[in-house]
């Protein structure tokens, strides 16, 4: 008859199969419990508003990082298991990488832009322009993951119409159809009021007009815009009664420009002086023979925002307005 002395595993079953002994059952309950708070008071750490940007933005992927061995913890308890400690440190980091390798592959937002230079703008297939430059230093200081893609306009709103996923476009204006399916942002940039270019051939009857307003009334005159852009409430209404004396064939700015210029449609056209500015820095426009023109009555500059879709959450958003309110508190007092 052989002895059997406690705390030894039954020699016929494999090891990591092993019958503990009650010392080492009692051991594991009691270890347990202390397990479990540690890890619950680390992740009640881990998803605390108040830690530094590299945890706000993996805190999802640290989170199951604890919930791993946390699920370990409790299968070594009720399956009588002894703990090893190496081996659980080892399956936990497995999943940490695994986790953090799904986290950089599946970005928090995908940033899709519009080519409008020198607002936003791709350049050797990389995005530029200074609301660029602005939003990516939004989103690194809220702490939001982001992928850049230029994005044709009509598609831009499609997607975010569509709401199936979470995206957010910057430079645009705040119009209340838009706010009906988007979401925005602080305000992260205030344009300068608009102003008229006018091709010469017509420069005598421009003239004779001291208002916009007047301007826009003079059957004689057609008004250029650009298709599927919004120049702001004031002067999206009057263009939109004024439609049987507009021309809106043109997809950007500066296609429009040569338009005016060569007569194809429209004798004058509305365009804002960060456009404009960045068009002639060449004396482009000058070199066209367009002449500027600024009235007095021209609605003021509008601000512009990021426009998000309603699948960008709200806990998202409002990091992205505090990061906003940190760069620009001239702009969101």
């Amino acid at each position: 008859m052989h002895s059997f002395e406690w705390g030894t595993p039954i020699k016929s079953v494999p090891l990591c199969l092993s019958i503990v002994t009650p010392m080492r059952i009692r051991i594991n309950l009691i270890l347990s419990p202390f397990g479990l708070v540690r890890i619950g008071l680390c992740y009640i750490f881990i998803v605390n508003s108040n830690l530094s940007e590299f945890a706000k933005l993996y805190r999802v992927t640290l989170a199951w990082f604890l919930f791993a061995k946390m699920s370990i913890v409790v299968y070594c308890s009720t399956t009588l298991l002894t703990f090893d400690f190496l081996y659980m440190r080892k399956l936990a980091l497995l999943i940490l990488v695994c986790s953090t390798l799904e986290a950089w592959a599946t970005p928090g937002v995908r940033v899709e832009y519009r080519d409008k230079p020198p607002y936003t703008y791709s350049e050797s297939g990389q995005p530029r322009g200074f609301i660029i430059d602005m939003t990516q230093e939004i989103f690194s200081r809220a702490g939001v993951a982001a992928t850049y893609s230029e994005v044709p306009v009509k598609r831009i709103f499609a997607n975010i119409q569509n709401d199936s996923d979470a995206i957010c476009s910057p430079s645009w204006y705040k119009l209340a159809d838009r706010e009906l399916y988007a979401n925005f942002s602080l305000v992260i940039h205030k344009d300068r009021p608009h102003m008229v270019l006018v091709a010469p051939r017509v420069i005598e009857l421009v003239k004779q007009h001291q208002s916009l307003s007047s301007l826009f009334e003079d059957p004689r005159l057609k008004l250029g815009v650009v298709a599927h852009v919004s120049y702001g409430p004031e002067l999206d209404l009057v263009i939109e009664s004024k439609s049987h004396s507009v021309t809106d064939s043109a997809r950007s700015v500066e296609s429009l420009a040569k338009m005016v210029s060569l007569n194809h449609g429209a004798d004058y056209m509305l365009i804002d002086r960060e456009d404009y500015d960045y068009i002639n820095r060449m004396a482009e426009i000058s070199a066209m023979g367009l002449l500027p023109m600024y009235y007095s009555d021209m609605p003021p500059g509008l601000n512009r925002y990021l426009m998000c879709s309603k699948s960008v959450d709200a806990e998202t958003m409002a990091r992205l307005n505090q990061a906003i309110r940190e760069l620009l508190p001239e702009l969101n007092d």
